[in-house]
């Protein structure tokens, strides 16, 4: 499997000061956005085919990949000739990236069912702000095993509060700071066969209508991740994501 699906045209919204002038996938974590970062876990894991479905500011994220060799690599530019060389190797192994216009007000649904024609058969699929040290090769084997069209990876979803624990009279029995809540969550990084989008109607969530419709007929796996996952919605995520990175921290990478 070598081609990657990646959501990027969502508003934002929860990051207003970041997203006012530019889309959520191109925040920056570190030196690089977000995006890159994503893009940078699937092609050291041997993706080389990317397509991003492009949104709101979608613009904004060709052009920066458009300029993309010039800000990662040595440049020697010829001021008589105009003649540019680039001297040494970008930043990413060699891929390919699609950038298809899905509309600014699609929804998830809508956008993968608009790039049906550039879909393998199977291919995986993620979101633009999501990022997680997942092992494809590990995922790949059960979504092989399960012999099911759709497999979602999930995760722990982290508690930001403590627990406390009281008794009928109100007194507090037990306190223990912040931990890892028992509910699942869908973390992206699904991996889908186009054959699947059958079940996925026009203008509709790929969360709700088409997950639904995979569960009543029993046809969506799951495979849990164990490891580092961060999604980034909120101004206290990337604060999160770029102390870590501050640190020489990059758990997302394996």
């Amino acid at each position: 499997m070598k081609q990657a699906v990646i959501l990027a045209g969502g508003f934002g919204t929860r990051m207003r000061d970041e997203s006012d002038f530019r889309p959520k996938p191109l925040v920056q974590i570190g030196e690089r956005p977000i995006l890159e970062h994503i893009i940078f876990i699937l092609a050291k894991q041997g993706f080389t085919d990317f397509i991003v479905l492009l949104g709101y500011k979608g613009i904004q994220i060709r052009d920066h990949f458009i300029k993309f060799r010039e800000h990662t690599t040595t440049t020697k530019i010829n001021l008589k000739t105009g003649e540019v060389n680039y001297l040494d190797d970008s930043l990413f192994p060699r891929c390919e990236i699609t950038f298809m216009d899905t509309g600014e007000e699609s929804l998830t649904g809508e956008r993968l069912r608009r790039a049906s024609k550039y879909l393998e058969n199977e291919f995986l699929l993620t979101y633009g702000d999501g990022i997680a040290n997942v092992n494809v090769a590990d995922l790949i084997e059960s979504h092989k095993a399960s012999n099911c069209p759709v497999t979602v990876t999930v995760t722990q979803n982290p508690s930001r509060f403590g627990v406390v624990k009281i008794s009928e009279g109100g007194k507090v029995m037990s306190f223990s700071e912040k931990r890892e809540g028992h509910d699942l969550i869908n973390m992206g990084f699904f991996i889908v066969k186009k054959e699947s989008l059958a079940l996925l109607p026009p203008d509709t969530m790929l969360e709700v209508e088409f997950m639904h419709n995979l569960i009543k007929v029993g046809k969506l796996n799951s495979y849990k991740h164990d490891g580092f996952f961060a999604a980034i919605d909120t101004p206290r995520d990337l604060d999160r994501v770029n102390r870590l990175y501050k640190d020489g921290a990059l758990p997302w990478l394996i």
